[in-house]
């Protein structure tokens, strides 16, 4: 029965590693020159299909919220990742372009894979400042085989804690994620953007993907 169980584990271990979902990038595409937008993409291999895509995201900095949906390509008869790119790109150009949106604009990268995938510490303007990511399970789940998870996210500047982002319920177009992590963080002025990387559920495995938190940072 031991070894059994042993063989049943390692071979749960083996498939973990043999079939990965789908693993996006991301690439952060400026702040508007007012500071009151920012852009960021986010591209990869679909997983299950395995046909190539990229979506642009035009974020309101000060509501962190969408400013206008995303802009998508899925194409099943291209594999070429950079064309796909491009062609999300030239939808995307006349509302960048709109908002004033540059990639001259990124300001200062404050910190990027960081070791705590839950907090991180820095300084701005000689100010002390932390993030902390907090994660909750869902207190209703809506499947049996996970325990989906929602976040909160904490910005402390000298000790006074803004909550930059709290979840009240999971989106859908999270999926099932089970696990948040910190990712990177850019600093324009007063404006911050945070990009948090989840893991959820995919057809192949796990899916890896990556959402951005924008808010105001009293420096």
């Amino acid at each position: 029965m031991k070894k059994f169980l042993f063989f049943h584990l390692l071979l749960l271990v083996i498939t973990n590693f043999a079939f990965a979902g789908d693993i996006s990038k991301y690439e952060f595409m400026g702040f508007s020159k007012d500071l009151r937008y920012c852009a960021f993409e986010t591209y990869g291999i679909q997983d299950g299909s395995g046909f190539p895509y990229s979506e642009i995201y035009i974020i309101n900095v000060d509501k962190n919220a969408y400013q206008t949906k995303p802009y998508q390509y899925c194409n099943d008869e291209d594999t070429n990742i950079d064309k796909t790119r491009k062609v999300v790109l030239k939808m995307a150009v006349p509302f960048l372009k709109k908002y004033g949106i540059e990639k001259s604009q990124q300001g200062t990268l404050l910190f990027n894979k960081p070791k705590n995938l839950h907090s991180c510490n820095f300084k701005i303007k000689n100010k002390k400042c932390s993030l902390k990511l907090l994660e909750r399970e869902l207190d209703d789940p809506t499947t049996d085989f996970v325990n989906e998870k929602i976040f909160e996210l904490q910005l402390i500047v000298d000790g006074k804690i803004t909550i930059l982002q709290k979840d009240s319920k999971l989106p859908e177009s999270r999926g099932c994620p089970y696990k948040y992590r910190l990712l990177s963080a850019y600093y324009h002025t007063n404006k911050i953007a945070i990009f948090v990387e989840y893991d959820d559920y995919g057809f192949e495995g796990p899916n890896v993907r990556q959402l951005l938190v924008t808010g105001i940072i009293d420096c």
